[in-house]
C-alpha cells in the first residue's frame, strides 16, 4: 500500500510539472506572439514615418537622395540641409535649400551649410569613431572662411535655390577606415576561423568600409551589408539566442555588424559547404552564397536552385572538391544566374587577393 501511494504521488507530481511546463510554454507563445505583433507594428510605424519624411523632402528639394552602400546621406531636422558622403569616390557634398531673398539668400545658406558641415565632421559611430571627420583635411576655422566662400548656387524654381559646397577626402581615406575596423575584423576572424583577407575583401566590396551603408533594394545594413530577415535573424539566434531580426541600430554598430557577418561566413563554411575539401573552391562557394544564396551555386553546378536529388547533390559536392579552381571560377562566372552575384564574385576575389598580399 505504501509503495502504491508513493507511485501515485510520483505520477501526480509529474502531471503537475507537465501542466506547469505547458503553462510556461503557452505563456511564452503568448509573449512571443505579443513581441512579434509589437515588432510588426513598430515596423509599420517606421515605414509610415519614412513615407511622410520622403514627402516633406521631395516638397523642399524636388528630389530625394538616400543612403546607399557607397554613400551616407543625412538631412537636418527641418530637411533644409543635407550632406552626401561618397566613400567610394572620397567626396563630401553639403547642400542647403533657402527661399530666394536676393542678397540675403546666400548669407542664410552659408550659415545652414556651416552648421551641417560641422555636424557631420563631428558625427561618430556607435563605437565612438569619427565617421568622416578624420578623413577631411579641414579645420573649423577654414569652415568659417575659405571653404564656405566657394559655395555654388543652383536654381530650383522661382521661389527657392539650392546652395552647395563640395570637398575631397584625404587620399588615404580608405586606409583610415580600414585601420579603425581592422582590430574587430581580426578579433572575430580568429574567433570564427575565417581568413581576415576574405572578410576585408567582402567589406571592401559591400560598403567601402562605410559603417552607415544602407541598400534599400536589398534591405542590407552596415559594413558587411547584413539583411535582417536572413543572415541577421539566423545569426541573432546563434550568437545571442534572440529569435528576432536585429534592428537597424544594432546593424549600424560596427562590432555587432562585423560579428554577425563573419559568423555567417563561418556558417557558410561549416554548415553549407563543409564537404567541399578544396578550400579555394569552398571560398568561391561561400562568396557566391553570401551575395546570392547557396542556390546560386546549386544552379551553376546542377541546373537547379532547389529540390535537388540527394545523389545529384552529393555528386555536386564531390565535383566542387576535385574541380580545378580556375575552371570552377570561370564556370561560376558563366553559369550563376544572377549578374549581381557574378560581378560580386569577381570584385570580392580581386579585393581578397589584394588583401592577402598585405595582411
Amino acid at each position: 500500500m505504501k509503495k502504491f501511494l508513493i507511485f501515485i504521488s510520483i505520477i501526480f507530481l509529474f502531471t503537475l510539472n507537465s501542466a506547469s511546463e505547458k503553462t510556461k510554454n503557452f505563456s511564452w507563445l503568448k509573449l512571443n506572439g505579443k513581441i512579434s505583433s509589437n515588432w510588426n507594428e513598430m515596423i509599420q510605424t517606421q515605414n509610415s514615418l519614412q513615407k511622410e519624411q520622403e514627402k516633406r523632402i521631395n516638397k523642399i528639394w524636388n528630389d530625394i537622395i538616400s543612403s546607399t552602400r557607397e554613400t551616407w546621406v543625412t538631412y537636418s531636422d527641418d530637411f533644409h540641409a543635407r550632406s552626401i558622403v561618397n566613400f567610394k569616390e572620397g567626396s563630401v557634398k553639403v547642400e542647403a535649400v533657402v527661399e530666394n531673398e536676393d542678397m540675403g539668400s546666400k548669407v542664410k545658406a552659408k550659415k545652414i551649410i556651416k552648421k551641417k558641415l560641422e555636424k557631420i565632421l563631428n558625427e561618430k559611430d556607435s563605437k565612438q569613431n569619427l565617421i568622416v571627420g578624420d578623413q577631411i583635411n579641414l579645420s573649423l576655422q577654414k569652415i568659417k572662411t575659405d571653404e564656405i566662400s566657394k559655395i555654388k548656387i543652383e536654381k530650383i524654381n522661382n521661389t527657392k535655390g539650392k546652395y552647395s559646397i563640395s570637398l575631397k577626402m584625404v587620399p588615404n581615406h580608405l586606409q583610415i577606415r580600414i585601420n579603425k575596423y581592422l582590430p574587430l575584423i581580426e578579433k572575430y576572424c580568429k574567433k570564427f576561423n575565417i581568413e581576415p583577407a576574405l572578410a576585408l575583401g567582402i567589406i571592401h566590396t559591400e560598403s567601402y568600409f562605410n559603417p552607415m551603408a544602407y541598400n534599400a533594394k536589398g534591405d542590407a545594413y552596415g559594413l558587411m551589408q547584413i539583411v535582417p530577415r536572413y543572415a541577421g535573424k539566423l545569426m541573432n539566434k546563434v550568437l545571442f539566442n534572440k529569435n528576432l531580426e536585429p534592428t537597424s541600430d544594432q546593424l549600424f554598430n560596427p562590432e555587432i555588424n562585423i560579428q554577425i557577418g563573419i559568423a555567417y561566413l563561418k556558417h557558410l563554411s561549416e554548415n553549407i559547404w563543409q564537404k567541399v575539401d578544396n578550400l579555394t573552391n569552398r571560398t568561391y562557394c561561400m562568396v557566391c552564397s553570401y551575395n546570392g544564396g547557396a542556390g546560386s551555386v546549386y544552379k551553376a553546378m546542377t541546373g537547379r536552385m532547389k529540390n535537388i536529388k540527394p545523389n545529384v547533390y552529393e555528386n555536386m559536392l564531390s565535383s566542387l572538391s576535385t574541380m580545378d579552381s580556375k575552371f570552377l571560377y570561370k564556370k561560376l562566372l558563366n553559369d550563376i544566374p544572377f549578374n549581381e552575384t557574378r560581378e560580386y564574385l569577381k570584385n570580392v576575389n580581386k579585393n581578397y587577393q589584394n588583401y592577402k598580399k598585405i595582411i
